[in-house]
């Protein structure tokens, strides 16, 4: 399974280390028992929380039981048709170096993989960048594709600078209510060492 976690974008950070599923958040553990029903619903996941909390940990998780519950049957066989479901994690960097330079082909591409992780979306960005990365989001809802974002913005419409303001019609899509929609994620830095 490290082969196919590299070659879908996964950080070697995160697909060389055992991930704690005991750190994952409840909504991530649903979607993942649901599988592989979830991965074709519609709307989306925004993880939203503070650096190192845990998002692209579970973002990545979420991508490795989909690989291990669509591509191989409960004994570790290989699956044997083809109503797999592909998949892929990129950085927001690369979805804005993509926007930037007008890479249409990685751009078409990610609009039409079936499972999407956007890790680390920012939201210091300006107009047309956002409105291509709302543009992505959008597409890829339209179609019933699912997508997975992770970011550090605030949620909860009330903030002035929170991801549904800065980015309406993506956070709309993301949370769509036929998807688990927001997943808040409230505790410190586990990268770092405790003293």
């Amino acid at each position: 399974m490290t082969d196919w976690a590299e070659n879908v974008g996964i950080p070697k950070t995160l697909r060389n280390e055992a991930i704690d599923e005991s750190l994952l958040p409840e909504q991530v553990i649903v979607w993942a028992e649901k599988l592989p029903a979830s991965a074709r619903a519609s709307g989306g996941m925004l993880i939203s929380g503070p650096p190192g909390s845990g998002k692209s940990v579970s973002a990545a998780w979420m991508l490795l039981e989909l690989h291990r519950k669509t591509w191989f049957t409960s004994n570790g066989q290989p699956v044997a048709h083809s109503g797999r479901i592909g998949a892929r994690f990129i950085r927001c960097h690369d979805v804005i170096n993509a926007i930037t330079t007008k890479n249409l082909c990685d751009l078409r591409r990610w609009a039409e993989i079936d499972t999407l992780v956007i890790d680390d979306w920012r939201e210091e960005l300006v107009a047309w960048i956002r409105d291509g990365l709302d543009d992505l989001v959008d597409r890829r809802w339209g179609e019933g594709r699912f997508t997975i974002v992770t970011t550090n913005s605030l949620t909860g419409g009330s903030h002035p600078g929170s991801f549904e303001k800065k980015f309406p019609r993506a956070a709309s899509r993301l949370l769509d209510a036929r998807g688990p929609g927001l997943v808040e994620i409230n505790r410190s830095d586990l990268r770092r060492r405790k003293m």
